[in-house]
């Protein structure tokens, strides 16, 4: 982890742009935790950081998982601090898309701590995310369009502070999640709150050209202590978001009732396509008659 630590850590996905026809490849989800805290000494000094990060990729559907746990003492010039941290992602791709993170801490500084001579610093995150090549067919070749995704994310969103008080997640600590996708350098983006949401991603693209869409969840948060307090947050959307429609708008954001997606990856994404229609009763008794007099067409008893 760099000082970048010490910011609000979003997830910002950059895509590789709409691509010329492709190879098949396979879906990857990719996984990154980190929890630490240290200490950023003034005068120049260098960021100090107890723990560390960690990043994995799969492209199994079934996915994975990663976890980063730490926790621990530091002694500063005027005091200590102690610190307990973890941060969690999964993902798979296993019949549905489901993406998974989760980040808290809970950090307490001693009442001599002098904050003025050590910068004392504390964070966690994790994101997930999900690469997949894709098609996008409904309209003509070339025209833009919209691919909406639609999720639900269910969560938890808590912060509390000695000296804040609790339920401001906007100080410190500040803490957060957000869903974000894109395809190409374009897409969307919308920040997760406590319990359950639903999400719709607005993505733009270019109907029948290929693209690599990108969906990723973070969990964040991170906190300077202040003298004397004691500091936690939670943001546990572990639970998995999961997508469970793609819809196709064409140009004037109209729906389209026949739009579909190919990805090299074989994931079927649940278009709202209509479905094959169920027989009615009355029907599959006639069908079943039919059945019945083409067996008794084929079988003809024998002559005597």
């Amino acid at each position: 982890m760099t000082s970048g630590t010490r910011r609000r850590i979003g997830l910002v996905i950059l895509g590789c742009g709409l691509l010329l026809p492709r190879a098949s490849a396979a879906a990857t989800i990719t996984l990154s935790t980190a929890s630490a805290h240290g200490v950023n000494l003034d005068l120049g000094g260098s960021l100090t950081l107890v723990c560390s990060d960690q990043t994995s990729t799969s492209s199994v559907a079934s996915g994975a998982s990663l976890t980063t746990p730490c926790s621990g003492g530091m002694t500063l010039s005027r005091g200590t601090a102690s610190y307990s941290g973890s941060s969690s992602a999964t993902g798979s791709f296993a019949g549905t898309l489901s993406l998974g993170a989760s980040a808290s801490y809970t950090v307490e500084g001693d009442p001599l701590l002098a904050f003025f001579n050590d910068d004392y610093v504390a964070g966690g995150s994790a994101n997930a995310s999900f690469t997949d090549s894709i098609s996008v067919f409904g309209g003509p070749t070339g025209t833009p369009g919209t691919l909406q995704l639609d999720f639900t994310v269910d969560g938890t969103l808590s912060c509390s502070s000695l000296l804040g008080g609790t339920g401001n997640c906007s100080f410190f600590p500040n803490a957060g999640a957000s869903l974000s996708g894109v395809i190409g350098s374009q897409g969307d983006s919308s920040f997760l709150s406590n319990g359950t949401n639903a999400i719709t991603l607005d993505i733009p693209i270019l109907f029948g050209q290929s693209g690599t869409l990108r969906v990723g969840l973070s969990a964040f948060g991170q906190g300077e202590l202040l003298i004397g307090d004691i500091q936690s947050f939670d943001a546990d959307f572990l639970q998995t978001a999961t997508l469970t429609n793609a819809q196709m708008l064409d140009a004037n954001g109209a729906p389209i009732a026949d739009g579909r997606i190919v990805s090299d990856s074989g994931l079927l994404y649940p278009t709202n396509a209509a479905p094959a229609p169920v027989p009615e009763p009355a029907s599959l008794t006639l069908l079943g008659l039919g059945l019945a007099g083409i067996g008794a067409r084929r079988w003809r008893p024998g002559k005597s």
